[in-house]
């Protein structure tokens, strides 16, 4: 019996058994008792088991590990803590300040995050702690949940290599040049429903290949392709191309692309583009919102057919109706009426119609 509930034992040929409880955290009960042919009960022989977290601590690093009760499914006994030589470099933006720690145990994953606690090396400052991971072979920044002069205190489900490193670089990567097939937009702009999306990003020191990632309305991140510009300091161009099976709906959508350095420094760009469609492919619009007297007007462009553009007001009413030269890949709208005259700021909509019967359809802004 352990905590109130019990489990039966049958003992047709042997006395020696072994039974499985679940034990929780603080005091545990277990009686054990027995019983005979006619029904004889034993008095119960009671056993108390204190369940607890444990911390194992070096005595020379001071280095620690705190396990909560239930985190590993055998009991650990010992923590090995080892000074290792620092074989991996430093990730770029940081100095090494002398070994790396090992931390081992019988138990290296566990089902409950373990507090890990590390000395601060002195006389340094700027520092992070970091993890090795070998599947990816690169330092991981730690997520510290304590800190100060001394020491750096973080959760993992995992032991393994440890390394506390100098930091000079500060600054996260820069995100620019956003381009959808080619070209480069800015919020509002229209695209096709399959696009292809490159960025620039670029970085003092050193960017992370494995955390460039895409996300579209907040849903699941998608990780860039990302080719190397150049060695010293960082730069990559970064491109994800939408398959048929991701095709993107009708309509506006939000873009935003995650980028990191190899420090741990993070930085983010959004944009909403308005997709189109595929009933003109390669039809698009831009710039999108149009700042009035800006050179080059609205341009519907990427065409493949022969089109005809109508632009209506928030009222419903026909401002302005174009049609491209037969054979020509575009068609500008001066952001003018049909007499001649500016119009004013504020949301049109566009219908545009194509000689296969192709329809698309969205809004233009149009600023000061």
């Amino acid at each position: 019996m352990a905590n109130g509930s019990s489990d039966r034992v049958s003992l047709p040929t042997s006395t020696t058994w072994t039974v499985q409880v679940t034990l929780v955290k603080g005091r545990n009960n277990v009686a054990i008792k027995a019983v005979d042919s006619v029904g004889n009960e034993s008095s119960p022989e009671v056993v108390v088991i204190e369940g607890a977290d444990r911390t194992f601590t070096d005595s020379v690093s001071g280095a620690s590990v705190a396990i909560p009760f239930g985190a590993p499914t055998v009991e650990v006994e010992s923590v090995n803590f080892d000074r290792i030589d620092l074989l991996i470099p430093p990730p770029r933006g940081a100095n090494s300040t002398g070994k790396a720690f090992k931390i081992t145990s019988i138990v290296d994953a566990f089902s409950l995050p373990v507090g890990i606690t590390l000395p601060k090396p002195s006389g340094v400052s700027n520092l992070r702690c970091y993890t090795w991971n070998s599947v990816n072979n690169k330092w991981n920044k730690n997520s510290t949940k304590a800190e100060d002069d001394n020491r750096f205190a973080f959760d993992s489900n995992i032991l393994g290599t440890y390394a506390i490193f100098e930091i000079i670089d500060f600054n996260p990567p820069n995100i620019g040049d956003l381009k959808i097939d080619g070209r480069l937009v800015s919020a509002g702009d229209s695209i096709k429903s399959t696009p292809v999306l490159t960025v620039n990003i670029s970085d003092d020191y050193g960017v992370d290949l494995s955390s460039n990632l895409l996300s579209v309305d907040g849903g699941d991140s998608k990780s860039l392709n990302a080719s190397q510009a150049q060695s010293i300091g960082s730069s990559l161009i970064g491109s994800y191309a939408f398959s048929e099976a991701e095709k993107l709906s009708l309509g506006y959508h939000t873009f935003k692309i995650m980028t990191a350095d190899e420090v741990g420094n993070t930085s983010s760009c959004e944009a909403t583009l308005f997709v189109v469609g595929d009933s003109i492919p390669g039809l698009i619009i831009f710039p999108n919102p149009y700042k009035l007297g800006a050179a080059g007007g609205i341009k519907f462009d990427g065409l493949t057919e022969d089109i005809k553009v109508h632009i209506y007001d928030i009222a419903g009413d026909l401002v302005w109706t174009g049609q491209n030269t037969p054979g020509s890949a575009s068609l500008t709208w001066n952001s003018q009426n049909s007499g001649g005259n500016q119009v004013a700021p504020g949301v049109y909509l566009y219908v545009v119609t194509a000689n296969s019967g192709g329809k698309a359809s969205g809004k233009i802004a149009i600023i000061r």
